[in-house]
Order: C-alpha cells, then structure tokens, then sequence
C-alpha cells in the first residue's frame, strides 16, 4: 500500500509541475474576448456591433447553454520584422464546427472545420486546428473564431512560432496518453488474474478500468490523436460513460459481498438497472442528448456507492476506510473536473486531468483491495482446511477407536480357544497330580501345549498392537504381506468365508503400511457385516492383485448381494452406515477413502451388482 500512495503521489508530481510549466509556453503576446451567440443567428458581417466580454486566460470555459460563441483573438506584433505564428486551438475536437475568420488586404479569408465530419482529419493535427498567420511589423490582427459546441465551451487558444508549434505537437498527447496507459495496463493486469484466478471481482474491475480508460480516450482526444478516427463515430466513446456504472456497483457487489444484505442489495440492483435504461435508451433517443443527461445516474450512483461505504463503516469493515477514501478522492477529482468544463472555477489542464487522476488513484487503491480480499480470502481458506485437518483427525480417531472394538472384539474370539484349551489342560494336570502314579511326560506334553497356546495368545497381542502403533513413515510394502497380516488378525471371523488371492504377485513399493492394513481391514470387516446381515451362506471374498502402469491395483470383490442403487454413492460419506445405529458408525468407508486418497496419493471406486461389492484401490508404486 506504501508503494501505491508513493507512485500515485510521484505520478501527481509530475503532472503539476508540466502542467504549470505548459502555461507558460506562449511567447507571443495577444488577447481573447468572447460573445455569446445564444439564437445562433449573429453574422460575420455583424461582428464589429457586438460587445466582447475580455478572457483573462487563453485557457477558458463557459456555462453548458453557451452552445455557439465567438471569440476575438488580437496577435500583436511588437517587432521590426515579418513573421509567421500558428494559432493552435487545443479543445477543436469538443465542437462540433469551428469557423476561422481572418481579415486579409480587405478581404475575409474564411475556413470552416466540420468537426463531425470523418474526413476532417486531413486538416487537423490529431485533436489540434493548427491555423497559420503571417504578421507584418509593428502590426495587429484580428482573428475571429466561431465556436459551436458538441456538448462543452471551451477553449484554449495559444499562439506559437514555428519551434515552440512542433514542440507542443509532441507534447499534447503525452500526460494524457499515460493515464490512459496506466488505468488500460491495470484493466490488462487484473483479466490476467481473472483468467488464472475465476473470482469475477477481478473481470468486473477490469471492465471498469476499460471503460474508463476508454472514455478518457475520447474525452483527452487521444482517439483523434493517435488513431485519427472522426467524425460521430468517435462520439461513440461516450457510452462508456454509462456502462462503467454497473461493472463499478458489480465489482463492489462481489468485493464486499453485498448479495448477502438484502437492502444493499436492492440498491446497487437499482443503480444497475437505471445503467441499463440508460443504455437501452441509446436505441431510441440521440447518443447527444443521453450523455447530456447521464450526470443524473452519476449522482444517484454517488448516493448508493457513499451510502454503501458508509454503512461498511458502521460495520467495520476492514476495507471500508479505504474504500471511502478511493471514492472521496475521484469525487473531488470529478467535480473539479467537471466545474472547470462548465466554467464554474478557472479552466486549468491539471483540472481538466483532475478525473483521470483521480481514477489512477482510485484504480491503484481498489487494486490493493482486491488484493487484501484475495489475501483475506486464502486465510479463510486456509482455517477452513486446518478445521477440516482437525475434524478428519478427529473422525480418524473415531474410526481408530472404533476399529480398536473391533479388535478387541477379534481378539476375545481367538482367545477363546487357546484359553479353552488352557483351561482343559490344567485340570488333566490337576487330575494328574491327585494320582500317585504321575505320568510326568503327559505333563509335560500339556505343558508345552498351554505355552504354545499361551505363545498364540502373545503373538495375536503382538499383531493388534502394531497395527494400533502410530506410524506415519513411509515403509518399503510387500503387497501380499500386508493383505496375510490383515487375514490373519481377522483369523477368527474369516473361518467361515472362503478367501481366494487371485495373483499372488510380489509387488513391493513404498507406501504407509499400516494406513493401508486399516484400509483392508475396514473393507473386509464391511463384507464379513454384509455376509452376516443377508445371511450369506457360501460367503466369498477374491482378492485380485495387479501391477499396471507403474500402479498397483488391488481388487477386493463379494458375493454379498451388493448395495443399493440410491446409497452407492454415499458409502463415503462420514456417518453414513447401512447398518442399525448400535452396530456401525458410518466412518470407516470414509476414513478408507481419506487415507487411500489423500495420505497415498491414490484413488479407491466401488462398484455393486446383484452378486456382491467390488472395492478397486490404485496406488502409486513410486
């Protein structure tokens, strides 16, 4: 933001001190006066009855009915020699038919420059009248000029030798070319970051931007200027006036989330739709008398847009400061742009230019905006994964928990055997030692037969405890390892079900072993429920094992009738559970898709027929 405040304040440096120093580029001395012609009917032939009001300036504007004028400009030649002087009319492509009249050897010479004409440009330079005159020494002339108006008085008259002509030629277009270029650059600037980007804040301030560089093109002359376009296309132009209204109310709409309040709401649809009778009304009415009336939507979208501001203010909005300030600048640059074509305060180009300076500004600040929203943006982004971190750890837990009573489950069943069988040889023991006659090798038979149940027992203790120990590094995995590890602490509950490995292929890649051990797990214990609630009697399970494409694939398929058409795609939903609510949480599936997807990168599917479920899981082998 300090770097903006500074361009912007070198920027308005600059245009203030060549600004000044422009005013005083005249070198040869002559005075304007001025007569309004409000019927249009004066004649030249009349014009020596008529009373001139003095300009003090060469620079001048008048009221908007002022529509045709003429001034009397009187050169002075104070030398002892002949010379040519170029009178440079700066303002020419505001009229719509400029009328020189020149007194030569009795004579009046006369040339008539139709403004709106499209071949008028083979007598202008660009956006300039340039008309010669010889001055004899010691001498005075008189030049009268005859202004009709398109929609705004002014002029700006210099009378220059032949150097300071061409110099001021280069010079014309030079600061108003830069804040077309800056408030275009900026359009370009953030298309470029709609196109990378989608939010629509950026393509609406775009076409904000456009609108007004486009505007000022016309408005500054750099359409006569640098593309040499005439004539009432030109004045074309204008309708940009209207259509930056509603890309600006859309862009502030999307910038502070307007849409949410309906009262805000309501109004910007209201400066919207007004833009748009506007526009419509350009199909029916004559582009001249639309603009001439355009300052009333302006003036209702300064309302809305202050109002806006005001009540981001009140509900303070972080933004809402600067917003105000962007806006209270290009305000004051607007008016003082516009008094100054009505002739309400002294016609100055830094006045003139004041509207565009202004947007410079305005256009630099709403550019930090977007950029503090964007930023505010990614914040809100990133909280809301960190919450979704929390909340899939949190559901991680859950599952991990409920995979634990699982276990547990899993373990009391193989243990009940080994302790059965512990329990038995115990009392043969005990039975044993009440005889007299002890067979000390049978003892020791059932000896060694308890501890290697009791070893079974430690072992199945050993597995489950793996399985639970947290472990998040990547480990070199043998596929067909892992999916016997998984049969194996499901021993008990798999003893029923016939569990064919279709490949026995020894892929070995990198993976997280134990995440993917949960996935088998939560899989086969969801076909082992759905064998139990369709009261399977040949229950199934295949496991396919390929390698494709530096991928491994991993196809486990049952015959458990499958599920239904209306819940296949929400399997993996957290909480969702085709069971009774006492028996499934509704996590597992879920937690097999977080962990296949986003902890190993690759990507599990489901498919259901009226035979069974078949889960495919592709992982990377690299």
């Amino acid at each position: 933001m300090e770097l903006c405040m500074k361009i912007i304040l070198f920027i308005t440096l600059i245009f203030m001190n060549n600004l000044s120093a422009n005013n005083n580029s005249n070198k040869t001395t002559f005075d304007i006066s001025y007569y309004n012609d409000k019927n249009d009917s004066i004649e030249f032939k009349d014009i020596d009855s008529l009373k001139f009001n003095t300009i003090s300036t060469n620079k001048h504007s008048l009221p908007i009915d002022h529509h045709t004028v003429w001034y009397k400009v009187k050169i002075l030649n104070n030398t002892n020699i002949k010379k040519e002087v170029f009178l440079h009319n700066n303002f020419a492509y505001y009229s719509k038919n400029i009328t020189i009249y020149e007194y030569e050897k009795s004579q009046t010479k006369q040339t008539n420059y139709n403004l709106l004409d499209k071949n008028v440009g083979k007598v202008l330079d660009g956006k300039i009248i340039i008309y010669p005159i010889l001055l004899n020494a010691n001498s005075q002339k008189i030049i009268y000029i005859k202004n009709q108006s398109l929609t705004h008085q002014i002029i700006d008259i210099n009378i220059l030798n032949k150097k300071d002509s061409n110099k001021s030629l280069i010079n014309n277009s030079f600061y108003p070319n830069i804040i077309v270029i800056i408030l275009f650059t900026l359009s370009v600037y953030n298309s470029i970051l709609f196109f990378f980007t989608k939010r629509k804040e950026f393509i609406f301030y775009a076409l904000y931007m456009i609108n007004c560089s486009f505007g000022l093109f016309y408005m500054y002359g750099s359409v006569f200027s640098n593309f040499g376009l005439y004539g009432e296309i030109s004045y074309l132009f204008n309708i940009t006036a209207i259509l930056l209204i509603p890309f600006l109310m859309l862009f502030i709409k999307t910038v502070f989330d307007i849409g949410k309040n309906n009262k805000l709401n309501m109004l910007v649809n209201s400066v919207i739709l007004l833009s748009l009778l506007f526009i419509l009304s350009t199909i029916f009415l004559d582009l001249y008398i639309v603009i001439q009336n355009v300052q009333f939507l302006f003036i209702y979208s300064y309302i809305i847009i202050f109002y806006i501001g005001f009540f981001l203010y009140k509900q303070h909005h972080p933004l809402s400061k600067l917003f105000l300030f962007s806006y209270i600048v290009y305000i004051i640059g607007m008016t003082v742009t516009l008094l100054a074509l009505i002739g309400l305060i002294e016609f100055k180009l830094l006045y003139f230019y004041g509207s565009g300076i202004a947007l410079v500004i305005e256009g630099f600040i709403f550019s930090y905006i977007l950029s503090y929203r964007l930023k505010l943006l990614e914040d809100k982004i990133k909280d809301n994964i960190d919450k979704n971190r929390q909340k899939d750890k949190i559901l991680f837990q859950q599952s991990k928990l409920a995979s634990m009573g699982e276990m547990l489950g899993n373990i009391a069943h193989q243990w009940r055997q080994p302790i059965n069988r512990i329990n038995l040889s115990l009392e043969v023991v005990n039975s044993c030692l009440k005889d007299d006659d002890i067979d000390k090798e049978f003892i020791k038979n059932k000896i060694t037969t308890s501890q290697k149940n009791i070893d079974y027992m430690s072992q199945t203790i050993e597995d489950f405890t793996n399985f639970f120990i947290p472990n998040k590094d990547i480990q070199q995995c043998n596929i067909t390892n892992t999916i016997n590890k998984a049969i194996k602490l499901l021993d008990t509950k798999l003893l029923n079900i016939e569990l064919n490995i279709i490949s026995n292929k020894q892929v070995i890649f990198s993976t997280y072993e134990n995440e993917l051990l949960q996935v088998l797990l939560i899989i086969l214990n969801n076909a082992i429920d759905n064998f139990e609630l369709n009261k399977i009697e040949n229950p199934k399970i295949n496991i396919d094992i390929k390698e494709e494409n530096k991928y491994l694939i991993l196809k486990i398929r049952d015959n458990g009738l499958g599920i239904k058409k209306e819940n296949i795609d929400k399997v993996f939903e957290p909480y969702f559970t085709t069971k009774f609510k006492n028996e499934g949480t509704g996590l597992g599936l879920y937690m097999a898709k977080m962990l296949i997807e986003e902890s190993m990168k690759g990507k599990i599917d489901i498919f259901s027929d009226e035979i069974g479920v078949e889960f495919k899981i592709s992982l990377p082998t690299q």
